[in-house]
């Protein structure tokens, strides 16, 4: 992973513009160091805290130990029809510094790497005692490689919430998907899937 990484997207910016942008990822790769603007002088900002960029100075830690940072949701709400395992499609995205997504692809991660975080799912239709099951699963391209343990989302008279945890080690060449399974004879809507991980790519 490189330590610098020179891109001027603005020309002359300030630190609170480089720190309200994601941050870069050439090739897929998250440097430690951004120096995001040479005008009027060269200005940097550090992926680190401050006892975090002491301890990289001193030798103390390795470069590869920044996570990067995985948003992503829905533009709109999408219909689940009962039966039949359904991936969630990703149609926005707020930050994907690993480069991993695909504008409205389901894969949120390719490995080889490490990822914990979690998904907020909110689901309307749902008749009271119902099932949805969500499970991640893996993939090779499109190939269906692994399962993994699945969660209840049951209807309530309010509608469904929950937040299921996402946490794994990612096999070289696989992608991570979420599914759900509507166990309902109605159709429902979900209403919102908001993704939030924290991924260390592995060499």
């Amino acid at each position: 992973m490189p330590l610098w990484y020179p891109a001027y997207p603005w020309g002359a910016a300030d630190f609170s513009r480089a720190e309200a942008a994601a941050r870069p990822a050439p090739s897929g790769v998250a440097p430690l160091i951004w120096q995001f603007t040479s005008q009027p002088m060269d200005r940097s900002i550090a992926y680190l805290s401050a006892s975090g960029l002491r301890a990289w100075a001193a030798g103390d830690t390795e470069e590869d130990d920044m996570p990067q940072y995985v948003n992503l949701g829905l533009a709109k709400p999408y219909t689940l029809n009962p039966g039949g395992w359904d991936s969630i499609e990703y149609t926005k995205e707020w930050t994907d510094e690993t480069g991993d997504h695909v504008t409205g692809g389901s894969v949120f991660v390719h490995g080889a790497s490490r990822f914990t975080g979690s998904i907020s799912l909110s689901i309307t239709g749902l008749p009271v005692g119902a099932v949805v099951q969500a499970r991640m699963s893996e993939y090779e391209g499109d190939t269906h490689k692994a399962d993994h343990p699945i969660h209840e989302i049951i209807g309530t008279p309010g509608g469904a919430f929950a937040v299921l945890p996402l946490t794994k080690r990612l096999a070289r060449g696989h992608g991570m998907r979420v599914r759900l399974l509507n166990q309902s004879s109605a159709k429902v809507t979900v209403a919102s899937a908001v993704l939030t991980a924290l991924v260390w790519k592995e060499s």
